[in-house]
């Protein structure tokens, strides 16, 4: 949604300014970014995944049958 509100904008400000090399220029970056972002997504770029959760992240669970109104 935001690429598209980002895209919307380009078209806009290529228009206003009458200037294809701008249009051309936002279209690319937001495809560089759109590859960027899908290539982290499939783990292409090796980014680390083996990040430790805090303790105090951790969600306490109560033993079973213990049950308190």
């Amino acid at each position: 949604m935001l690429a598209t509100i980002a895209f919307l904008a380009l078209l806009a400000v290529a228009f206003w300014r009458e200037s294809l090399k701008l249009l051309l220029a936002g279209v690319l970056a937001l495809i560089v970014l759109g590859m960027i972002q899908v290539a982290s997504f499939t783990g292409a770029l090796d980014l680390p995944t083996d990040i430790p959760v805090s303790e105090k992240a951790q969600v306490a669970t109560e033993p079973e049958g213990s049950w308190a109104p």
